[in-house]
C-alpha cells in the first residue's frame, strides 16, 4: 500500500515537469519550421511583445512551457 501511495505521488510531481519539457521542445521545432507563427501570433498572445526580447528561442521556450499549463 505505502509503495502504490509513493508511485502515486512521484507521477503527480513527475507529470507536469514531463509535460513542460514535451511542450518546450514542441515548441522549438515549430519554431523551426515556421517562425512567423511565433512572431506575429503567440509572442502577442503571451505578452511578450512589450518586453522586446532579444533572445528568440529563450521566449519560444518560455511559451511552450506556459501553453501546456
Amino acid at each position: 500500500m505505502i509503495k502504490k501511495i509513493g508511485i502515486l505521488i512521484l507521477t503527480i510531481i513527475l507529470s507536469p515537469i514531463l509535460a513542460g519539457i514535451y511542450g518546450l521542445i514542441h515548441d522549438q521545432i515549430s519554431y523551426s519550421i515556421s517562425p512567423e507563427y511565433f512572431t506575429k501570433f503567440k509572442f502577442e498572445q503571451f505578452g511578450f511583445v512589450e518586453y522586446g526580447l532579444d533572445d528568440k528561442r529563450t521566449t519560444v521556450g518560455i511559451i511552450g512551457v506556459w501553453a501546456t499549463w
